[in-house]
């Protein structure tokens, strides 16, 4: 109090305890955001996987065309863009972003490998 003014002084007095008030309630809610994004993530993974599993059930048909090759083939590569394109992959779901994308590649290899065997 001897370097500020009177109010200035009073004012810091009281900011500090505010200060410690919010971020003792705002600490444990950027924790539980960093748990938010981690579920958001694998939101996206799991709608991914929604659709190699259409595509493998696709593959299952017993006539396909090479029409129906052409978009499975468009398809795998969007999805396969869309992960290579992530500039934001956080450390706990590099894992997972590599797991995902090593199945795309698996689906591709079986559609090739179908697309090879099946002459239509």
């Amino acid at each position: 109090m001897r370097y500020v003014p009177f109010w200035s002084a009073v004012f810091i007095e009281r900011f500090w305890v505010l200060l410690v008030m919010v971020f003792a309630v705002l600490y444990p809610l950027m924790a539980y955001n960093f748990g938010a994004e981690t579920f958001r993530r694998n939101l996206v993974y799991a709608n991914y996987y929604d659709e190699l599993i259409k595509i493998e059930k696709h593959l299952r048909l017993p006539a396909l065309a090479q029409e129906v090759f052409d978009d499975l083939d468009k398809r795998l590569a969007q999805i396969e863009q869309a992960l290579r394109d992530d500039d934001v992959i956080r450390m706990d779901s590099k894992k997972t972003h590599f797991r995902v994308l090593l199945d795309v590649i698996k689906v591709r290899a079986q559609v090739d490998q179908l697309k090879a065997t099946k002459v239509v």
